[in-house]
């Protein structure tokens, strides 16, 4: 019995000393709410605002009174592309480097929950919100040496989504549902590198 424990003590002590590093994001670039950036994007497990409505509709349980969050982000999106220089007909030829005309512009997002419990129905929650994912959009020169041959690239995204969350009365087991609603529209036009 006791060398079984000391076996088991070693195996742990093996395992514990080849931890591997831990790492989280969240579903885009730049997900929705300070929370999460504070989080490094890891907010799915325990989200106390109301993102919860997409991260996880569970927690929504856990989210006092009425919140209303109105929130955007922005990416500035500098990308650059430099083309290895060739040879056209046997002459040297350099390219030009080119950069993403885009500019940023913010996405939007509004969220708001309520949880029941001035009703009498504390472990009962519900909540809507319309939000969009950060927009990155690609800008290139028409005649530029850029890869895959694309000039513009406009991805536009429009989510509307409703959920609620209900709390069991024994050992705090919950239970969240979301509806999405989810507009795109992707606009890309390629044209031939020279």
């Amino acid at each position: 019995s006791s060398d079984l424990a000391r076996s088991a003590w070693w195996l742990l002590v093996v395992m514990a000393s080849y931890g591997r590093p831990v790492t989280a994001a969240g579903y885009w670039e730049i997900d929705r709410g300070t929370s999460t950036m504070a989080r490094g994007g890891a907010n799915i497990a325990a989200p106390t605002d109301p993102t919860a409505l997409y991260l996880n509709p569970a927690a929504l349980v856990g989210v006092a009174g009425l919140q209303v969050m109105v929130d955007a982000n922005i990416a500035i999106d500098r990308r650059s592309f430099d083309r290895a220089d060739g040879t056209i007909e046997g002459e040297p030829f350099a390219f030009r480097r080119v950069e993403n005309g885009w500019r940023s512009t913010p996405s939007p997002g509004i969220f708001a929950t309520y949880n029941l419990s001035n009703w009498g129905l504390q472990p009962l929650t519900f909540g809507a919100g319309v939000y969009g994912p950060t927009r990155v959009h690609r800008h290139w020169p028409q005649n530029g040496p850029q890869r895959y041959s694309q000039i513009k690239h406009e991805p536009i995204q429009m989510h509307a989504v409703f959920g609620g969350a209900y709390e069991l009365p024994w050992l705090g087991l919950r239970f969240g549902a979301t509806g999405m609603f989810t507009q795109q529209r992707v606009r890309t036009s390629l044209g031939r590198s020279e």
